[in-house]
């Protein structure tokens, strides 16, 4: 199965296991998501929700360019992309505290997915980028939007069109990350931080969170979708891609 869902002492925990795929996402692990989501609505005892990947390698290195690429068109890839921003507005807006443990890298997609979560802790090592803009297009899930909501727009607008690696530093400093951890106990010791919260002063500083979150943000990630789509057939992605998919034959 393309991800794996754990409930232990009130948290969940979603694992994208996709290791020989460096934890892309597929259509299966977005609805994953989309249920888990859903399940912890109707659950009111759960307080934290953590997202991670399988393995050392990658938290999630985007999405699954060898299934998203069967859409060749901008108008086939806008619904499907619809749905992921949507499930991605439902993850920012989950009742409960959400962490996303970046161990190993995280890049375009998979930065998506982290700039959606509350809070963001980093093995030390791990790169991060939002590496969309190097095949030609922009952020398709709308992460950019996400993104401005966690940092400022100076700091974000220098990694969207840079598409560079970002530093530690510039990590913690912009307020993107957290915490940066050394091993497994280091990172267990972080999380056993904020387990030990009621559940109940958890949701209500999340649903205060929320109410903060930029009034058009769900009507601004469909208009950054749309974009996306739009540059879907440039030729310049199209190329880009094929020499991506080349490189793996």
């Amino acid at each position: 199965m393309d991800y794996r869902v754990e409930l232990q002492d009130d948290i969940y925990t979603f694992t994208i296991n996709r290791p020989n795929k460096r934890n892309a996402i597929s259509l299966s692990v977005l609805q994953g998501l989309k249920q888990t989501i859903a399940e912890i609505k109707s659950t009111p005892t759960v307080k934290m929700l953590i997202i991670k990947g399988e393995g050392e390698d990658a938290f999630c290195s985007g999405g699954d360019v060898e299934y998203f690429h069967q859409f060749a068109k901008g108008e086939e890839i806008k619904p499907i992309f619809l749905e992921a921003a949507a499930i991605l507005f439902d993850l920012a807006t989950c009742p409960i505290l959400t962490i996303a443990d970046l161990e190993g890298h995280t890049l375009g997609g998979g930065a998506e997915l982290a700039a959606a979560c509350d809070l963001r802790i980093l093995r030390k090592g791990s790169k991060v980028a939002w590496i969309q803009g190097r095949i030609g297009i922009s952020t398709g899930w709308g992460g950019a939007n996400l993104l401005f909501e966690r940092v400022n727009k100076p700091y974000a607008m220098k990694w969207l069109t840079s598409t560079k690696v970002i530093t530690e530093e510039d990590l913690i400093h912009s307020g993107f990350i957290q915490h940066i951890y050394e091993d497994s106990k280091e990172r267990n010791e972080i999380i056993a931080n904020y387990k030990q919260q009621h559940v109940e002063v958890i949701r209500s500083y999340k649903a205060t969170l929320v109410d903060g979150l930029h009034s058009h943000l769900v009507v601004n990630m469909k208009k950054e979708v749309e974009r996306c789509s739009m540059l879907w057939e440039n030729p310049t992605h199209m190329e880009a891609v094929e020499h991506f998919l080349s490189k793996k034959q």
